[in-house]
């Protein structure tokens, strides 16, 4: 089966989605959908993803989001990744959680960005058995914080959406356009349940394609500027844990403890360099990026065994991503 395709644009606007494995609950209570939130937190402020609206029904998640930095696989590989290793961890359970990639379109924010949003904020009112009788009573999800009437995260962006109605008072005005329900386009095009990689104006969708075929699925783009080189990366490890840039770029062959800051400065690089595994692993004196893989690997289980060495990585992540 061929994989629908992937536009990778910087400073484009997505509608991600994606449901549990069998339409199984993904959020089992309010320490479930708090878990999501700290990693839609972490997304933001490791790779810069914006989100500018998001509903977490039951058995799925839908957000609209921004990526300044063109990296929407990074960052919802690892909103995926890093909330499916918590959900076992809380259920005791193992495997996958989600049925697969999840599903996201390239909107055109001119004619599309409010249009998802109201799609995504009236989603507890769209289920078989609505989840709430007012849309303002849902707690999971974006639109009490557009209204004023709960506190918005730092990585929620509600003045996009709200600037698009172009009024004088934003607020009651967006109320009032969510209120009056999906319109007839909205309506059609999600019935059908086929998402699309582009969405928007005819001219809209040719330029995103002509640009896909001259460049490849990601366009083309400088090196981003708020990515960290692996040389920032390993000399701010090195810091934090005292020791000497060899001692985490250089193999030790033979039996030796675990080398856990060399394995948290590969998964740093991965995460925030921008650099393809090659390149990792020739940084760290490895033969083969299949190395690297098993490292982060190996560091992914220490993670979730030791609390402490998952604290040495948000940490770390935060000095890197401010400094």
């Amino acid at each position: 089966m061929v994989r629908p395709l992937r536009v990778e644009c910087e400073d484009a606007y997505y509608h991600v989605m994606n449901r549990g494995r069998g339409r199984q609950y993904i959020f089992n209570g309010s320490r479930f959908y708090q878990l999501f939130l700290e990693g839609c937190a972490q997304a933001y402020q490791r790779f810069g993803l914006e989100i500018h609206a998001y509903c977490l029904n039951k058995d799925s998640y839908h957000m609209l989001v921004k990526t300044p930095r063109g990296n929407l696989s990074r960052a919802m590989r690892h909103i995926n990744g890093v909330y499916t290793q918590r959900y076992n961890e809380l259920k005791k359970s193992d495997g996958s959680l989600f049925r697969g990639r999840y599903k996201s379109t390239l909107i055109e924010a001119d004619t599309q960005l409010l249009k998802v949003s109201r799609y995504i904020h009236q989603l507890p009112l769209l289920q078989k058995k609505p989840a709430v009788n007012h849309l303002i009573d849902y707690t999971w999800s974006s639109y009490p914080a557009f209204l004023n009437k709960a506190s918005k995260p730092a990585w929620l962006v509600t003045d996009n959406i709200k600037e698009a109605l172009v009024v004088r008072h934003p607020v009651p005005a967006y109320k009032r356009y969510i209120e009056r329900g999906l319109d007839e386009e909205t309506e059609f095009f999600y019935a059908k349940n086929i998402w699309p990689a582009i969405r928007g104006s005819e001219d809209f969708v040719k330029m995103i394609k002509e640009n896909v075929k001259a460049y490849g699925k990601k366009t083309k783009k400088p090196r981003d500027k708020n990515l960290v080189t692996i040389k920032t990366i390993v000399s701010t490890v090195a810091k934090y844990f005292g020791c000497t840039n060899k001692t985490i770029t250089i193999v030790k062959r033979g039996r030796t403890n675990k080398n856990i800051a060399r394995w948290l400065a590969m998964k740093l690089s991965q995460d925030l360099s921008g650099e393809t595994l090659q390149a990792i692993a020739a940084h760290f004196n490895v033969n083969s990026y299949s190395s690297v893989s098993r490292t982060i690997s190996q560091l992914t289980l220490e993670m979730k065994e030791n609390s402490e060495v998952m604290q040495n990585y948000d940490s770390l992540c935060s000095a890197l991503s401010t400094g």
